[in-house]
């Protein structure tokens, strides 16, 4: 008779080794008590909409928080309107120029890390960041972030989660409620709670 190991539950904080220079890189921008949003994601479905990412970011500056907008190339014109929107020295535009390593670096650093269902979600957590997780048509049981330093939002409609491992092409035709009629007002209730 065979042996059955015991299934383990790996949690990913300490999976992701941040280079040296990328720390010294980080240390300059001074991101020390930050929070970041990441206005990217696989798919536009995923993605925080305007009005979320400028509630959220109003709410942190009037809490004292610098905001580290975050993304790849699809995030820069997001960024750009949401900086038109709240014209505040205190958020400051990373978007579309980091490395994952420095990007990585740049989340060590943070306080916080607001995130709809990414891999920069996940990254945040391998770098041991808390965060708060945004999830709509992706699997939130299966993805979501787990641990006390991580919060994860859903509004859990009857339709979730529309979408499948390997396959990015979801299946609503009634423009994604389960993230977008998520107001930023719940979303900001979310950040009272303590680790914010």
């Amino acid at each position: 008779a065979g042996i059955i190991p015991e299934r383990t539950i790996v949690g990913l904080e300490g999976s992701f080794f941040v280079p040296g220079p990328a720390k010294e890189w980080a240390f300059k921008q001074d991101p020390f008590g930050a929070a970041a949003i990441f206005l990217g994601a696989s798919i536009p479905e995923r993605r925080l909409t305007a009005s979320q990412a400028v509630g959220l970011a109003r709410d942190l500056v009037n809490k004292g928080k610098t905001v580290l907008l975050l993304g790849g190339k699809d995030a820069v014109s997001p960024a750009r309107e949401l900086l038109k929107a709240c014209a505040d020295e205190r958020i400051r535009d990373l978007t579309g120029r980091l490395t994952i390593a420095q990007t990585a670096a740049v989340l060590q650093q943070s306080e916080l890390l607001i995130a709809p269902d990414s891999g920069i979600l996940h990254l945040a957590c391998s770098v041991g960041t808390p965060t708060v997780a945004l999830f709509g048509p992706g699997n939130e049981k299966k993805w979501g972030p787990r641990g006390q330093k991580h919060r994860t939002v859903s509004l859990c409609l009857s339709c979730s989660p529309c979408t499948r491992f390997g396959y990015t092409i979801t299946t609503c035709s009634k423009n994604y409620p389960c993230l977008s009629s998520l107001a930023a007002d719940r979303l900001l209730e979310i950040l009272k709670e303590p680790h914010v």
